[in-house]
């Protein structure tokens, strides 16, 4: 029997219908959603009976509406005249926005794992820190850890994870004690720990900077102070106070990377100018989606900040819509070269 809920349901599919070829790249979904919906035996008893034939004819006739604007657009002999020459992927001259797919772009919850060095844009170290300052403000859902040859004389107690919203021009900035960071997880290191770890946030947190510290066990700290002394360049133990080698005069207190030597701590966990551990290989992927939250405005310098990046993007899409401009002209004219002179190298485009 058909219920007042069904009837609601109907309707709503109906007014969807209508407009669905405005739904860019969720159009798929709608369709998978709806065809998932009636094939269901419970609910096809419940439908009206000409619900489907309904629904096909109202898509066929959106759809074929939006096929006629596109075949009626201003450069649609462009784009014919371009694709029998190359194959087109997108409509590139475009210079207006597509508000559907970038409202469907702005919100998408797809995770993508990428390594943290392909999100930051910039980043600095301490003796037993990484200051990550990212390229793009992230929601970030879980960050991976995986670990290679590691220590046995300095074993890691665990690693913790912060992260702050607030952003900055440079990372440099990180480093300063009134820095507003958020303490996230830790991982928790024990003797046989696997090399691969993963902390999951089930409620995925704003980041526009992060934080790693690798925290030490008290009985590594204590066994660090009698470790033996190599030397970074020829292998050789170092026995000299000041870590000069007596094989080949290197500094084995040096980072063997940058050469960096650390003089506030010669024996920190990391190189405190190139973050390189020489205690361990420790990289870490972050499951994260781009966000699209602005960061809050608190004071004056924070307006005027706000406002100088709102020119300056505006700017910037001025340029593009100029440059678009300019290729489209160049196809125009290429393409009606070509076909006024069919023996002509069509590489050219």
């Amino acid at each position: 029997a058909r219920t007042p809920r069904m009837e609601s349901l109907e309707g709503i599919v109906l007014r969807a219908v209508v407009s669905i070829s405005t739904f860019g790249s969720i159009g798929f979904e709608f369709v998978c959603r709806f065809v998932q919906l009636v094939q269901d035996p419970v609910i096809q008893k419940r439908l009206s009976p000409n619900f489907v034939q309904q629904v096909s004819g109202m898509a066929i006739q959106a759809l074929t509406a939006a096929y006629d604007e596109l075949k009626n657009h201003p450069r649609s002999h462009l784009y014919r005249a371009l694709g029998s020459l190359m194959e087109l992927k997108s409509f590139y001259l475009e210079s207006d926005v597509c508000l559907t797919c970038s409202a469907v772009s702005s919100v998408s919850t797809f995770a993508k794992t990428l390594a943290l060095d392909v999100l930051r844009q910039e980043a600095k170290y301490s003796d037993r820190s990484i200051f990550s300052r990212l390229a793009l403000r992230q929601s970030i859902s879980s960050i991976k850890l995986k670990s290679s040859h590691t220590s046995k004389q300095r074993k890691l107690q665990q690693i913790n994870v912060y992260f702050s919203q607030l952003m900055v021009s440079e990372a440099s900035l990180l480093k300063r004690a009134d820095h507003p960071w958020i303490f996230a997880e830790s991982f928790v290191l024990h003797p046989q720990h696997p090399n691969e770890m993963q902390l999951d946030f089930p409620i995925p947190f704003e980041c526009a900077n992060l934080r790693i510290d690798f925290v030490e066990a008290e009985a590594s700290h204590d066994r660090s102070r009698t470790e033996e002394l190599m030397c970074p360049r020829c292998a050789r133990p170092v026995s000299d106070r000041y870590g000069v080698c007596s094989i080949c005069h290197d500094n084995a207190y040096q980072c063997k990377l940058c050469r960096n030597i650390n003089y506030e701590n010669l024996d920190g966990f990391l190189c405190n100018a190139c973050g390189y551990c020489k205690h361990g290989k420790y990289e870490f992927f972050v499951a994260a989606t781009t966000s699209f939250v602005a960061s809050k405005i608190l004071n004056e310098a924070d307006r005027k900040k706000t406002i100088k990046n709102i020119e300056n993007e505006m700017q910037e899409v001025q340029e593009c819509a100029e440059r678009l401009e300019v290729l489209q002209a160049d196809a125009r004219e290429l393409v009606f070269r070509r076909i006024s002179d069919p023996q002509s190298p069509a590489s050219v485009l």
